[in-house]
């Protein structure tokens, strides 16, 4: 699978701007999504929470 990964956005939060970016596949159809966010604030580095 061919995945497009030039696309991102940003998304207006109450502290500023804050980058977001979309992975997609190339072509077209219905695939499942995933959204990973990562929590600057967290006790353990790198952490990223899966929802």
């Amino acid at each position: 699978m061919i995945i497009k990964d030039t696309e991102s956005v940003d998304v207006c939060t109450s502290t500023g701007p804050m980058r977001t970016y979309l992975f997609r596949p190339a072509t077209e159809g219905r695939y499942p999504g995933l959204l990973l966010k990562n929590n600057s604030y967290t006790r353990i580095k790198g952490k990223a929470n899966v929802y």
